[in-house]
């Protein structure tokens, strides 16, 4: 193999300078998954440091899920490709150390997944309904299929999009909430609630209410971060302490949500009346006149 690399400079930590090189030239492609690394003595050459330090720098690199070392005849250092779940691990261990609050999880989930199921109810088919279904847990069954299950269902809405990053963010955070959930003891009335919630995303999905299934989530995620901070006893994430109206996250919402009037029938007027929609999880319906000439035109 060529020489791609460059010597440390003796001002520089030289274990991070051969990780950033082997790193960047994965990056910039010429470094390929499957591609085998020089062999040791002249990697050893290229960088101009010991065997000690450059083994220390490959088993750092290991680590990180960018190369893979093989022992034997037909063994060397070989790039890998990088694994989804390796990339959450990292995130995983370096968010250890920072105290993630439950109120900090649920504002990102927030302002994430009810954009997320918008873009969602545009693509989705009769396939991802029923996968979706299947994660909706009927009946008892025990609390570790209960809480895959209700992870799986947000993870799958990203993998509707077909947006890396988005699925990337989604899984992480998951993992986050999943932690979290492994450390307390839940009830069956969270699962119940988580449960209804998942029903009315998904009915809002299959029919294609995208605002409904919006706002659908964004309970949830409230909800679900209300539930987890009280037996935390941590303060739970309040859309309003940030100018945000609950369940609406989006300026755009917000906007045409304050067109809408509460209007109270009287009798015979609501008698004469006909519900054409449930709007989302809330209690919003809209609701027009009826009358008999209406069904014999």
């Amino acid at each position: 193999m060529f020489d791609m690399f460059d010597i440390a400079k003796k001002n520089e930590k030289i274990t991070d300078v051969i990780i950033s090189q082997v790193r960047g030239a994965i990056l910039s492609g010429q470094l390929k998954p499957g591609d085998r690394l020089a062999s040791e003595k002249e990697l050893v050459n290229q960088f101009g440091v010991s065997k000690a330090t450059l083994r220390e720098a490959l088993r750092a690199l290991e680590v990180m899920g960018l190369v893979e070392l093989r022992k034997g005849a037909s063994g060397g250092v070989f790039i890998t490709e990088v694994k989804l779940q390796t990339i959450i691990h990292s995130m995983m261990d370096f968010l250890h150390f920072k105290s993630l609050s439950i109120s900090e999880i649920t504002m990102i989930r927030f302002m994430l997944e009810p954009a997320i199921v918008r873009i969602a109810a545009a693509k989705i088919t009769d396939e991802d309904i029923r996968k979706l279904e299947s994660f909706i847990t009927p009946g008892e069954v025990d609390p570790d299929s209960r809480k895959l299950k209700d992870i799986s269902f947000h993870r799958y809405l990203s993998r509707v999009t077909s947006n890396s990053m988005l699925i990337l963010i989604v899984d992480f955070v998951e993992s986050l909430l999943d932690e979290i959930k492994q450390s307390v003891e839940l009830g069956a009335d969270f699962y119940a609630m988580v449960q209804d919630a998942h029903r009315c995303i998904l009915d809002c999905l299959a029919r294609g209410d995208s605002e409904g299934a919006s706002q659908a989530i964004a309970e949830d995620v409230l909800k679900v971060g209300k539930y987890l901070s009280g037996l935390r006893q941590e303060k739970a994430f309040v859309p309003s302490d940030y100018a945000l109206a609950n369940n609406l996250p989006f300026p755009a919402a917000q906007a045409s949500a304050g067109h809408l009037e509460a209007v109270e029938l009287l009798p015979h007027e609501l008698a004469n009346a006909k519900v054409l929609k449930k709007t989302g999880s809330a209690d919003l319906y809209l609701i027009v006149p009826h009358s008999s000439e209406e069904e014999t035109t």
